[in-house]
């Protein structure tokens, strides 16, 4: 978030397109700052985040940058949905959440990957072995919570021609909510 005095205001639409050109600019690497509790308790409000341009290979737990709603989110990748051998969607969650986010990416809407978590105490390397194996385990578990605590249903994917993210379709029965009403009309 910008200061100005002592009013917080979020960056505008313009001013995240500006930041984003000039994080492509910078190279492979760039860092800011987190506000938000939405991956609390792995990353705090106040952590920096350096984030690695460079999207070779999108893991299973990896925790991405994209822009949503004049905001850039830095959210856990729960699960990859591949269309094609050449195009996966990602779906991704806040890991305080207890909901999907409302967007499935592609690649071409994800900013980065964040490449380390620097907190005052100390610095995580999302790269190394073992913080990759915790991110899977916790995009696992994430991915767990959503579905069988809050009875939500994985999105259905729509097809889609552009870039844009691709919106969820919550309006789906799911198969019981059908031969629920189907048993209900036939007594």
């Amino acid at each position: 978030m910008l200061k100005t005095s002592n009013v917080e205001k979020r960056p505008t639409a313009l001013q995240i397109k500006a930041i984003t050109e000039i994080w492509g600019k910078l190279g492979e690497n760039s860092a800011s700052t987190l506000s938000g509790f939405s991956m609390w308790p792995f990353i705090k409000p106040g952590s920096r985040l350096v984030v690695e341009h460079n999207l070779n290979k999108i893991r299973l737990g990896e925790i991405v940058v994209f822009h949503h709603q004049d905001r850039l989110i830095a959210h856990r990748v729960v699960k990859r949905i591949k269309k094609t051998p050449l195009f996966s969607l990602y779906l991704t969650k806040g890991d305080f959440n207890k909901q999907f986010d409302q967007l499935v990416l592609s690649k071409e809407n994800i900013l980065g990957k964040v490449e380390k978590i620097i907190t005052p105490v100390f610095t995580i390397n999302c790269n190394c072995l073992f913080w990759r194996s915790l991110n899977f385990f916790m995009a696992i578990y994430s991915y767990s919570k959503a579905v069988y605590l809050t009875k939500e249903k994985p999105p259905i994917i729509k097809q889609h021609n552009n870039n844009t993210p691709v919106k969820r379709d919550k309006e789906t029965p799911n198969a019981d909510t059908a031969k629920t009403k189907i048993r209900n009309i036939k007594t």
